[in-house]
């Protein structure tokens, strides 16, 4: 892990978001990188058809490789108001902290 940059865990993320809206960082699977304003916050889901927090997490089922590289984290874009997924693994940063997921 680099200096300055924090651990995660699948919780930990979920927790963050659900503070309410911050920067998150990813790489997309073009690899590109996509910086947007997201949350799983309640309040701010009600208008939004939300899924159920607990669902946010999915497993990608091609490749048959190691869950934590595909888990599938879904967010919603607080900026168009549609619901954004990317593989956790992928991760950069939520907020000012730069972050590494390591798995649940």
């Amino acid at each position: 892990m680099s200096k300055g940059v924090k651990d995660v865990t699948t919780q930990e993320v979920i927790d963050m978001l659900k503070d309410g809206p911050h920067e998150v960082i990813f790489e997309k699977l073009d690899g590109t990188v996509r910086q947007m304003t997201a949350t799983l916050n309640q309040d701010f889901l009600q208008t939004y058809n939300p899924v159920s927090v607990s669902d946010v997490v999915r497993e990608d089922k091609k490749d048959g490789k190691d869950i934590k590289a595909l888990a599938v984290f879904e967010i919603c874009d607080t900026g168009d108001h549609q619901w954004r997924s990317f593989r956790l693994d992928k991760l950069m940063q939520i907020g000012v902290q730069k972050v590494n997921y390591v798995g649940n």
